[in-house]
């Protein structure tokens, strides 16, 4: 056996103690997720099928909670997606409600770029859903 350095020996522990601090902080992480979602009645969710999470947004969102927005923003931090699918979702959901008020506040909330991109989405959606439907008086 080799002999260790005490420089070595510590950087080692060191090491063997941030791989447990790590590991704690993700299980922490999925343990609040599981809470998050039992709060909206989803308790068998596989949280690794980054496919699923998408639905997991939308399924959020489309509860019309107080704290929908935050959840589904919750969701996007922890699987570091960006929160502009968020935002663009929950305009959308917006728009149609006559909640334009609403709309304008989170997109002033928002960061810049992630407005200039929210909004390019939102305009694209908004042009699509009119040359579909142009003869429905609810949608022009």
């Amino acid at each position: 056996m080799l002999g260790r350095s005490a420089n070595a020996d510590t950087i080692r522990k060191e090491f063997v103690f941030m791989s447990r601090v790590k590991l704690l902080q993700e299980s922490y992480r999925l343990m609040e997720m599981k809470k998050l979602l039992r709060g909206y009645g989803i308790r068998n969710f596989d949280m690794f099928n980054d496919r699923n999470i998408m639905w997991l947004i939308k399924l959020i969102l489309k509860q019309d909670l107080s704290s929908s927005l935050d959840d589904a923003l919750k969701v996007v931090h922890a699987y570091k997606l960006t929160p502009v699918e968020v935002y663009f979702l929950h305009s959308i959901h917006l728009i149609p409600n006559n909640k334009t008020d609403e709309c304008l506040s989170l997109l002033k909330s928002v960061a810049l770029k992630e407005v200039e991109t929210t909004v390019m989405r939102l305009s694209t959606w908004a042009q699509l859903t009119i040359e579909n439907h142009p003869d429905d008086p609810e949608v022009t």
